[in-house]
């Protein structure tokens, strides 16, 4: 009977002509013609996904030079707004992932400094699964009048936790 089915299966795949590569042909047989069981697995993916939603409040910021105070000589109330510059993010993946934040400023945009409040060393770390927030805060007075004027760059650089900016992934805004 042996003899008989490997006869019939070169009779197959002679009359088929050639097989293409992806085609794979198998054939199993075990003492007394019974069947043979054939299982699959499928391995779990050995290296951690990274996936990090990133949302941005407004970043549009008015300086304003506050209040005369004739008794004191001094404007009160100078400063930038406090509404906006907040940036959520989403750690969707598996694995912990470090953020790391950083400013550049614009050409022109001398006098500005900016802080990411909530932050120490300018680096979130964030479990999987988890969200947080930090806030642009701008301090100084600019230099000169500005109208929606651009004064920098945000970035956001995404590693697995504890491997610095290698493997990274930088957003900017």
């Amino acid at each position: 009977m042996k003899k008989m089915l490997s006869m019939l299966f070169a009779l197959i795949v002679a009359a088929a002509g050639s097989l293409s590569a992806s085609t794979v042909v198998c054939a199993a047989s075990s003492a007394g013609d019974h069947g043979t069981n054939v299982t699959a697995s499928i391995a779990a993916p050995s290296a951690d996904r990274i996936s990090v939603d990133i949302s941005w409040s407004s970043m549009e910021f008015t300086y304003t030079d506050g209040d005369w105070n004739a008794a004191t000589h001094s404007y009160e109330g100078e400063g930038w707004n406090t509404d906006g510059g907040v940036i959520t993010l989403k750690n969707n993946g598996t694995a912990e992932v470090d953020a790391a934040f950083s400013y550049a400023p614009a050409e022109g945009a001398d006098g500005i400094s900016v802080v990411f409040e909530s932050l120490t060393n300018d680096i979130l770390s964030l479990p999987a699964g988890e969200n947080s927030s930090v806030r642009l805060i701008l301090s100084g007075k600019p230099d000169q009048p500005m109208k929606n004027t651009p004064i920098g760059t945000v970035t956001v650089t995404i590693s697995t936790a504890g491997r610095g900016v290698s493997g990274f992934r930088s957003v900017e805004r």
